[in-house]
């Protein structure tokens, strides 16, 4: 057992419950992102290396999504403030050690405003049109195609699947899928996060060995904008007590990433 690696999976896991939080993200931050794309790729290449990595992270994202869901949900419904001033301090703090692996010059610079920018403009590309489901084989391969993006969004740091959805008009026909676990169009759906986390787990692992320092430059840029449009929606509720919660979390991040 590792109980560090079990804290990092458990903070991932909250991550992905808390809304506009990337999991994903956290994970990178902590320097923990690449190793889990290697494990997952190349897992039979050091079994037992991987394996050690990946049970360990495991049991503290079940803890985190399952056994503490209600819990988390129950401070978001309740102390909603209190609980994303924290986060965002916490992964403020953690961000010291991602931007160590940066260089900011000009090319970079340009594909940071690039990427921060189209971040900040997905949630105004939303039609308001919402997407009727009709029993064609286009339909259902759409569906398909919803499970891939929804893989996308949950592994690659920052993207909000929420904001991509609502962009679609399709946020609330995934609600509907995965409120009917034993419908075909769920069988579907899970087939095409299936497929998706296996092409996305590689794509990134491609892109960070081929293009790392891009790929990070992107990856840091989505993850800022993310939680920049996160303090927007907060930031007009600032007041002593969220400032010093934020600032603990700072410290809180920066002290366990070290």
């Amino acid at each position: 057992m590792n109980l560090k690696l079990i804290v990092q999976g458990f903070i991932v896991g909250v991550g992905k419950i808390i809304p506009g939080v990337s999991g994903s993200m956290l994970a990178m931050f902590m320097g923990l992102y690449e190793p889990l794309m290697e494990a997952v790729t190349q897992f039979f290449d050091d079994k037992k290396k991987h394996f050690y990595l990946l049970f360990n992270f495991g049991i503290g994202l079940f803890l985190a999504i399952v056994l503490f869901s209600k819990i988390i949900l129950f401070l978001l419904e309740n102390y909603y403030y209190f609980t994303i001033y924290l986060f965002l301090g916490l992964i403020m703090g953690t961000v010291f050690r991602f931007k160590k692996n940066i260089k900011f010059h000009k090319k970079n610079i340009f594909i940071f405003v690039l990427a921060f920018s189209f971040m900040i403009f997905i949630p105004f590309l939303q039609t308001g049109e919402s997407f009727f489901f009709q029993n064609t084989f286009l339909h259902y391969l759409y569906t398909l195609v919803l499970g891939g993006i929804d893989a996308l969004t949950s592994i690659v740091p920052g993207i909000s699947g929420t904001a991509i959805f609502m962009m679609l008009g399709s946020y609330q026909f995934v609600l509907n899928i995965l409120g009917n676990p034993f419908s075909l169009l769920f069988l579907i759906y899970v087939i095409g996060l299936i497929l998706g986390v296996i092409i996305t787990c590689y794509l990134m692992y491609y892109l960070l060995k081929r293009f790392k320092e891009q790929t990070n430059v992107v990856i840091f840029a989505f993850s800022l904008a993310s939680v920049f449009i996160l303090f927007l929606g907060v930031y007009m509720e600032m007041n002593l007590t969220y400032f010093l919660l934020f600032i603990i979390g700072i410290f809180g991040g920066y002290l366990f990433d070290n």
